[in-house]
């Protein structure tokens, strides 16, 4: 009895193919790009950039006309830089030192004579000088007169024992007792007579020594005009 014949099972079943669709018009067909305008055809946009070719001859002939115009080759500028890095290393070059001669060749230019003095203006400067180291030792005699003139240690110990010994005796006296302010109005007036007393005794002596030194300025000249007759 002959075998019967097995048949070879499939576990899937092939896939079922899908109808194509096809367009009336396959000619007809656009390709609508990524972000433009989906109503407008490829012909209707503009015109397409020029591809880099056409971008080279314009790019290589302005580096052309570059090069032409220096004068130099690429090998003299090199030299020329490594000079120039040189010279700055070396503290600048020729050139700081012939700036620094113009400027002492300047400095030496002819200058005009100044002239003697004479002996008046060399009196008047002598006395000019006399009269302000005076003023500066007065200045620096003060004491308790502003910041830069303070007291210092053993006057200000003197002056708070007077003071100590004075204030007592003034607030015993019967016209403090009678009327402390018209006692202290009338003391404050007194001392400030008595300032403005010193100082016009001070001006006086400064505008006769003034005067006297004037006076030893015109002596010799007087007596020079008189030689001369």
């Amino acid at each position: 009895m002959p075998r019967a014949v097995k048949t070879s099972s499939r576990r899937h079943e092939s896939a079922v193919a899908l109808p194509k669709r096809a367009f009336a018009a396959p000619a007809a067909a656009e390709t609508v790009l990524p972000g433009s305008n989906p109503f407008a055809t490829i012909a209707e946009s503009g015109p397409s950039p020029a591809p880099k070719t056409a971008k080279e001859p314009v790019f290589y002939g302005a580096i052309a006309a570059g090069a032409a115009a220096h004068p130099y080759s690429r090998s003299h500028l090199r030299r020329e830089k490594r000079k120039a890095k040189a010279a700055v290393a070396l503290g600048g070059g020729l050139g700081s030192v012939a700036l620094a001669l113009g400027e002492v060749a300047g400095d030496e230019a002819p200058k005009e004579e100044t002239k003697a003095k004479s002996r008046k203006e060399v009196m008047e400067d002598a006395a000019r000088r006399r009269d302000e180291e005076a003023r500066r030792r007065a200045e620096e005699g003060k004491i308790g007169q502003g910041r830069g003139h303070g007291l210092k240690e053993k006057a200000r110990r003197k002056q708070i024992s007077t003071n100590a010994q004075r204030i007592p005796a003034v607030m015993a006296h019967p016209a403090f007792k009678a009327n402390p302010w018209a006692t202290i109005r009338e003391h404050a007036a007194n001392s400030l007579a008595e300032a403005q007393a010193v100082k016009d005794v001070a001006d006086r002596k400064k505008a006769t020594a003034a005067q006297l030194e004037r006076d030893k300025v015109r002596l010799p000249a007087s007596m020079q005009g008189m030689e001369v007759e």
